[in-house]
């Protein structure tokens, strides 16, 4: 049950009132939320079932899954789990052009700032350090970058430097974890 990590199987994670359960195999999920189930009925709990889904990765395959007579859990090609996108395919693609889109978003509120004359460099750096850089690298050092990403994200970065130092440059500074250098 679950994936294996080491010397451990990874079979769940829990956050708050969220749960994901992980399985190698349909078979092994369906045994894994059967049981959850019953334990969730003997400690008198339901499961929500209009907001439970199942993804399976690496697969083209997006059906129900069916648990119990009275139970089946929707399949879906992607989804949230706290701020981060999985998707079927196992990429990180779609979270890279969220979070890029996130990016240009602040940028376009900050505009009058970034090219403002009367605000100085370094308080432009600083703004990028704290609001932008941090909303560009969330959840950075578990995506799986290839060509084409680091494009993208290359001219997200070098449209900001120039706006914020006239020179693209500067930026490189604390963007290691991105990939792109």
């Amino acid at each position: 049950m679950g994936i294996p990590m080491r010397e451990e199987h990874l079979f769940t994670l829990c956050f708050a009132d969220d749960q994901v359960v992980i399985a190698q195999d349909e078979e092994d999920l369906s045994y894994m939320m059967r049981r959850l189930n019953e334990e969730y009925k003997d400690a008198r709990l339901e499961i929500n079932l209009d907001k439970t889904e199942y993804l399976q990765t690496n697969s083209e395959v997006t059906q129900n899954l069916k648990v119990d007579d009275d139970v089946e859990i929707k399949g879906t090609d992607k989804f949230k789990y706290l701020v981060y996108t999985i998707t079927q395919n196992g990429g990180t693609d779609e979270e890279i052009k969220r979070r890029l889109g996130q990016t240009r978003s602040c940028i376009r509120q900050l505009h009058t700032i970034i090219w403002s004359k009367s605000i100085h460099r370094k308080t432009k750096q600083m703004i990028f350090l704290t609001i932008v850089r941090s909303i560009m690298t969330y959840g950075a050092e578990v995506w799986v970058t290839n060509k084409r990403s680091r494009g993208k994200i290359l001219t997200v970065k070098w449209s900001i430097g120039e706006g914020v130092a006239g020179s693209p440059g500067w930026i490189d500074y604390g963007m290691k974890r991105l990939g792109t250098e």
